[in-house]
Formats: C-alpha cells, sequence, structure tokens
C-alpha cells in the first residue's frame, strides 16, 4: 500500500485509485486554476521601445490534480495545498452520493498568516456538476484583506525581478479568482 493510500486509511476513507472500484455515481475529476490579473511600471526604455509605461498580465497558477476518496456511501474528488503567489491554502471537494445527485462542491480558503478561513468562505455549490460541466465552469473571487493584497504584490513583485523585470512605480494586482472545471477526459 503506497503512502497516500495508508494515510488515508488512517483517517478512515479510501482512495478508489490503485485498485479499489470506483462507484458508478463517482464524480468525475475537477481541475481548478488561480487566475491573477496585475500590472506594472516599465520605465522610459520601455516607453520608448514599445510606446507603453505599464504591462499587464494574468498569471494562471494550475492546481494539482483532484484525488478521488471515498467516505462511507460518498464519492469525492478532492483538491489541497497551496499556491507560490498566494499566502493562501485552499480545499476543494466534489461530493456525490448516488447517480441521480447532482454534486455538491465545497471550496474553503485559509489565510497562511492569520490561520483564519477567508471572508466569504467556505462556499457551497449545490448541482455543481452541471455549473462544473459549463463553458466557464465555476469562478469564484477572492476578497483580499488589505495585508493580503499586500502580501500579493510584494510576491508578484519579487517573482519579476526574477525573472530580470525591471519594475517602475507601483505593482497592481486585481482580486484573484479561482476557476474550477469538470477535468477534460
Amino acid at each position: 500500500m503506497n503512502k497516500t493510500l495508508l494515510s488515508l486509511a488512517i483517517l478512515g476513507v479510501a482512495a478508489f485509485a490503485d485498485g479499489f472500484a470506483a462507484p458508478p455515481y463517482a464524480p468525475p475529476p475537477i481541475s481548478a486554476r488561480f487566475n491573477i490579473r496585475y500590472s506594472w511600471g516599465l520605465g522610459p526604455k520601455a516607453l520608448k521601445a514599445i510606446g507603453k509605461d505599464r504591462m499587464n498580465t494574468t498569471d494562471r497558477l494550475d492546481l494539482p490534480a483532484s484525488v478521488p476518496v471515498l467516505k462511507g456511501n460518498a464519492a469525492e474528488q478532492t483538491i489541497q495545498g497551496t499556491v507560490d503567489l498566494l499566502p493562501l491554502t485552499y480545499y476543494l471537494r466534489l461530493t456525490r452520493s448516488a447517480p441521480s445527485d447532482p454534486g455538491v462542491l465545497e471550496v474553503n480558503v485559509i489565510d497562511n498568516a492569520t490561520h483564519k478561513v477567508m471572508k466569504g468562505f467556505p462556499k457551497k455549490i449545490e448541482r455543481a456538476l452541471a455549473a462544473l460541466a459549463g463553458d466557464d465552469g465555476v469562478l469564484i473571487d477572492l476578497n483580499l484583506t488589505d495585508a493580503e493584497n499586500a502580501t500579493l504584490v510584494e510576491s508578484l513583485r519579487a517573482s519579476l525581478k526574477k525573472d530580470g523585470v525591471e519594475v517602475h512605480g507601483p505593482v497592481i494586482a486585481d482580486p484573484p479568482f479561482l476557476t474550477i472545471r469538470a477535468a477534460p477526459k
């Protein structure tokens, strides 16, 4: 038995990977991505070269693949972890307990600095299978506090510097959002 299955078994759950049969009502795998839109000043050289004094971009940070789990009669797909640029820990869980069950998606986000649940979380989305299968999936805005936003901006500035980008003036970040979809087959 691998370490993941052993850990899950200790917690009283059984993963339906590595030989366990998935029940017919098991939810499909899900994928998730944090999207961060931001801009920064480029300075006089860039203004002369490209005619712009600010650059806009969106970083898309893919989260790990969902993990199938069986808890009692409920089958789940779960994702949890952290993202480098955001000082947050996230938990996502898609649950079904019968073939006719439309699924429930639960999302929780914890601020790593305070170890408290972010404002507006946890979120529960009923009839999740239909929402996840749509073109846009499920979009969830993260309403950062001023302190969380300052940490994000400093992380973005450090990332740009590491990439050799010369930053002039402030880095401005829009509130990040999370996109959750049924994983492609």
